[in-house]
């Protein structure tokens, strides 16, 4: 399932890149401006990635880590989440960062950043999936 979802997410952006940056890149995506249009379908979009998280879960052996000021944050903006599912702060914050980091892999990819490099951006984001999934993101 993760890796459904994040191939679709990339596969998407490679083929709307005008909707992705539309969503991504705008005061209308970020929902600023027009809060009760943008944010319910973003907030969709995000369970449907943290569910994707939360079934394959974390790593068993993985020791939760001490109470902070980010765990804090995660669990208030858990809190604030209408409709989502309840998940442990550890899987909000796997979700979060896996979420960055891929979302900035495909941004990079649109704007052209990895051909001066000459490095192939299908490569690089099949590599950071498996990087997620070594860091705890276990494939069904």
């Amino acid at each position: 399932m993760f890796c459904d979802v994040v191939c679709w997410y990339r596969a998407w952006a490679l083929a709307d890149p005008h909707r992705f940056r539309l969503v991504f890149t705008t005061p209308h995506g970020s929902g600023r401006v027009d809060p009760g249009r943008t944010i319910p379908p973003a907030h969709r979009g995000m369970i449907t990635f943290l569910e994707a998280i939360a079934a394959v879960g974390p790593p068993a052996d993985t020791v939760p880590p001490a109470r902070n000021a980010l765990e804090r944050q995660l669990e208030r903006w858990a809190a604030n989440r209408p409709g989502g599912p309840e998940l442990p702060a550890a899987v909000l914050q796997l979700g979060v960062l896996a979420w960055t980091r891929l979302h900035g892999l495909v941004s990079l990819e649109l704007e052209g950043a990895f051909a001066a490099m000459e490095l192939d951006p299908a490569q690089l984001f099949a590599a950071e999936v498996d990087h997620l999934i070594a860091q705890g993101v276990r494939p069904l």
